[in-house]
């Protein structure tokens, strides 16, 4: 038997498009996210910083796995009962559950009331990520909000976040995301392939 297990980033979440997005790096095995060890605002296919840990994206990632071996397990089910020549047997119930289980799991996946971020929680990860002003008036335009009135989003993340801010991290493929603008707009730009 074949066991896969290692570390991925998963639970795509607080997207804001074309600049960024968060992902956390999961200890899996067989692909099941397992045990969460950093969460990164992916600035690119092979960028990232190290931002706090999200639980949004945490649960996200456990709700998409769950829902998917669910709904899996339900349409197999389904498709037994289905396929039993016993009229006894009742296959629409079954079938119902797995409807539903992957209606739930492409909502979890795909939603962008569910994967985007809010403004709020666009300028909070913009922040700790050290933004430039620039990279700030990116984020205001894409979600049409106008500058804040008599003071400035400054966000500064302490020293010891500062220290981590420099960390990469891999996303596990393209995701459209203009890396180039992305890094312009950050104050820290080391990166690192993994």
């Amino acid at each position: 038997m074949v066991i896969v297990w290692g570390s991925r980033l998963m639970g795509k979440c607080d997207v804001v498009p074309g600049l960024f997005h968060v992902q956390t790096r999961f200890g899996h095995l067989w692909y099941l996210p397992l045990v969460p060890t950093g969460s990164y605002l992916v600035l690119g296919p092979d960028a990232g910083v190290q931002v706090s840990l999200s639980a949004k994206s945490i649960f996200l990632a456990w709700g998409r796995a769950i829902s998917f071996l669910v709904a899996f397990t339900l349409s197999l089910a389904a498709l037994m009962f289905f396929l039993d020549p016993k009229p006894s047997n009742p296959w629409l119930t079954p079938t119902i559950y797995a409807a539903i289980a992957w209606v739930v799991c492409l909502t979890l996946c795909y939603a962008p009331f569910v994967t985007r971020a809010s403004f709020n929680r666009a300028m909070q990860l913009a922040g700790e990520a050290g933004f430039t002003r620039e990279g700030l008036e990116a984020i205001q335009q894409i979600y049409g909000q106008s500058a804040g009135r008599g003071f400035e989003i400054a966000g500064r993340a302490s020293d010891s976040r500062r220290a981590r801010a420099g960390r990469a991290a891999t996303a596990a493929g393209g995701d459209g995301v203009d890396s180039a603008r992305a890094l312009s707009l950050a104050r820290r730009r080391r990166t690192t392939s993994t």
